[in-house]
């Protein structure tokens, strides 16, 4: 399905973590937000960027209890995430991830 058209008072986004298809208000850029799908807190970007700048703002990495491939923002690298499959916490780190 094709991203909906710009609006110039609704920042339009995806979480990082579950993909799911977000908008804010402008006058929300840079505040933290959940997701409404995962909970995963998320920055509302400024809307500056494009799509694929805010894909480069995550990565990929395994979750060690369960082995499901998490989608991380870098922004989070060094604190704590929960993985949505078996809900343990795990750090994430900017070294490469075997197999993800």
């Amino acid at each position: 399905m094709p991203e909906p058209a710009p609006s110039p008072d609704k920042i339009r986004f995806r979480c990082p973590q579950c993909e799911a298809r977000l908008a804010a208000p402008r006058a929300r850029a840079g505040a933290q937000i959940p997701c409404p799908k995962c909970s995963t807190l998320l920055t509302v970007p400024d809307g500056a960027g494009d799509a694929d700048a805010a894909r480069a703002e995550w990565s990929l990495a395994r979750c060690p209890d369960c082995d499901e491939i998490l989608k991380v923002k870098r922004a989070s690298f060094g604190t704590p995430v929960r993985c949505p499959s078996c809900e343990s916490d795990l750090i994430v780190d900017d070294r490469p991830q075997r197999g993800a």
